[in-house]
């Protein structure tokens, strides 16, 4: 599992050769949802501990 930033500067998630973009924030954690999900109909999530930096 690897951080990264986007061009724009957003934090990405890379697991297992995919990216995740992410979705929702609460105090304990953090979803991602997958970078490809409208192109490639990707429907896969990650949940990790917040915070992320």
């Amino acid at each position: 599992m690897e951080f990264i930033r986007s061009q724009r500067g957003a934090a990405k998630l890379c697991y297992e050769g995919f990216t995740y973009t992410k979705k929702k924030n609460t105090k304990s954690t953090i979803r991602w949802e997958c970078s490809q999900r409208r192109s490639e109909n990707c429907k896969g999530t990650v949940t990790s501990d917040n915070p992320v930096s």
